[in-house]
């Protein structure tokens, strides 16, 4: 008979099921939060975060992120703030619901790849064919709108200011193209 000793006979249960677990947690698809790419806007939302959720589903799905700023014409429609990584987004609720999310920063893309700081020429690229250009109402810049595929109830506007896109949003009409958001 051979004789393990306790101590060593407990490590190797402890590796044994480490290792089990990770690969059942790796065949169920999970990956650590560094093999993680980090979400889009689209005109469907940002992550968990979905045009036409309720704003209790939406501040139960992003917690701490979620930040009421009670900015705009009270329960009828008002701004959220969001803050995920590393930059700030914003969200119109429109009777308590997600109408369109709001981007002024460079750090987050576009499904497509868009973002803040890039020229009007790379958006036009990026959705080739989807885009329609009308004048700022209030620059001397431009409003590139796209409608993606056959979903004509929503669509991303990208503000700029002739040249470069100074901030975008996404969402459902006509909400997402109210220039002055809930003003």
């Amino acid at each position: 008979m051979i004789r393990i000793p306790f101590a060593f006979a407990v490590a190797m249960c402890a590796t044994a099921a480490a290792c089990s677990d990770r690969r059942a947690s790796d065949a169920a698809g999970s990956r650590p939060a560094a093999d993680a790419t980090p979400p889009r806007v689209g005109i469907d939302g940002y992550g968990r975060l979905r045009i036409g959720m309720s704003a209790s589903a939406a501040r139960a799905a992003l917690g701490a992120a979620w930040s009421d700023s009670g900015a705009g014409r009270g329960d009828a429609c008002r701004h959220v703030r969001i803050a995920e990584a590393g930059s700030t987004m914003r969200a119109m609720l429109v009777g308590e619901t997600v109408a369109r999310i709001e981007v002024d920063s460079g750090g987050i893309l576009t499904d497509r790849g868009a973002r803040v700081g890039d020229s009007e020429a790379r958006v036009d690229s990026l959705y080739r064919g989807l885009v329609r250009v009308e004048p700022h109402k209030y620059t001397d810049g431009n409003y590139l709108v796209v409608t993606p595929g056959a979903d004509t109830t929503r669509r991303i506007v990208f503000e700029t200011d002739g040249q470069r896109v100074t901030r975008y949003r996404a969402g459902r009409t006509p909400e997402v193209e109210w220039v002055e958001g809930c003003s």
